[in-house]
């Protein structure tokens, strides 16, 4: 509303009869006193002027201007969502103005506080602390300003892994692997996956910052964790475990199976592994280690009579691998004692008798 006041004075011999406010020479209905309030209905600029008349004549007042135009109108406007911390938010406002009444300022505003160097249509923004900001932006032209509509931008880091371990890192096919990490997010991004990796292929079981793993193949693997919260997906560094089979245990053979007492047996073997074999040991038996029968090829001289069972193992950093074992008969000579020939002097053709 325009608000048009004049003041008027006539001799009162001769008072007033008519008074009549015009824009751009034309009448403005209804303002027919010295005061009224207008309403103009479209933009533009307007010559403004009174006439005041009484039985002498009509006096036309000075003129004024007004200029009548809307303040800028925002059609779009907005800024990145979700960033990280010294991230760029980007932020862009549409905006129109009448020709006459262009723009002549924008303003971003974080939080109701001036971005300072936020001052055109197209701007950024780089927040350095987490948290959740409330965007807006100022378009200003002769008329006035307008405010945007709010805009919510969430500033959150990806999460943090640290102490990544894989425990042991030599093992064998089958051995259970222990998987542990540190992993923090803001409480206000919390974390919504976690999954380790082996050689890139996800372990099924192990989605949590403390988790295990069993091995089913020889190998060398990479394992990582990865954490993911509203920002993104962080991955950790890697680790390495390598997984072995046991010894490999061939072309075993003892000779010979079936002995005197005292006589050498000959033990041999082809053993293989990957890593290096450890250890090897030959049995007489469960439990009952041939000493100095440490190695693939050895001997074994038995020194008591019975029935055994001889086999080999071989163990590495994948385990231990026992051959099948080979029965070996001993025997002593036999015990000949009190051997007699009665009589011991006889005719031809007499009968001795012999007993042992």
């Amino acid at each position: 509303t325009v608000t048009l006041s004049a003041t008027i004075t006539t001799n009162p011999s001769s008072p007033l009869t008519s008074t009549q406010w015009y824009s751009n020479g034309t009448a403005i209905s209804g303002a027919t006193s010295s005061t009224y309030s207008w309403t103009p209905t479209t933009e533009g600029t307007y010559t403004i002027q009174v006439k005041a008349t009484n039985g002498t004549g009509t006096t036309e007042s000075e003129t004024k201007t007004v200029e009548v135009y809307s303040k800028p109108t925002i059609t779009t406007a907005s800024a990145t969502p979700l960033v990280q911390t010294n991230e760029t938010v980007n932020l862009s406002v549409t905006a129109t103005s009448n020709p006459d009444a262009p723009i002549t300022a924008y303003q971003w505003k974080v939080d109701g506080t001036a971005i300072p160097t936020a001052t055109s249509a197209t701007s950024t923004w780089t927040p350095t602390a987490e948290g959740t900001y409330t965007i807006t932006v100022d378009v200003t032209n002769k008329s006035g300003t307008t405010t945007s509509n709010s805009m919510t931008v969430e500033v959150y880091n990806k999460p943090v892994i640290s102490g990544v371990n894989a425990s042991p890192t030599q093992s064998a096919v089958g051995d259970v692997i222990t998987l542990t990490s540190t992993i923090t997010s803001n409480e206000d991004a919390p974390i919504t996956n976690i999954q380790w990796y082996q050689n890139d292929t996800a372990i099924t079981s192990a989605t949590t910052a403390n988790a295990t793993w069993t091995t089913t193949e020889e190998g060398v693997f990479t394992l990582k964790v990865t954490a993911t919260n509203k920002s993104g997906t962080t991955t950790s560094e890697t680790v390495t475990v390598n997984v072995y089979n046991p010894p490999v245990i061939s072309n075993v053979s003892v000779t010979p199976t079936t002995l005197e007492v005292g006589t050498e047996i000959t033990l041999t073997s082809t053993i293989t592994g990957n890593p290096s074999i450890q250890s090897i040991q030959w049995y007489s038996d469960t439990g009952v280690a041939i000493s100095g029968a440490t190695t693939a090829n050895a001997t074994w001289t038995p020194t008591t009579e019975g029935t055994y069972h001889v086999f080999v193992t071989a163990t590495s950093i994948g385990g231990i691998t026992s051959s099948t074992p080979v029965t070996v008969n001993v025997y002593n000579k036999p015990s000949i004692t009190n051997v007699s020939a009665t009589p011991s002097i006889v005719e031809p053709d007499s009968t001795v008798s012999l007993s042992a």
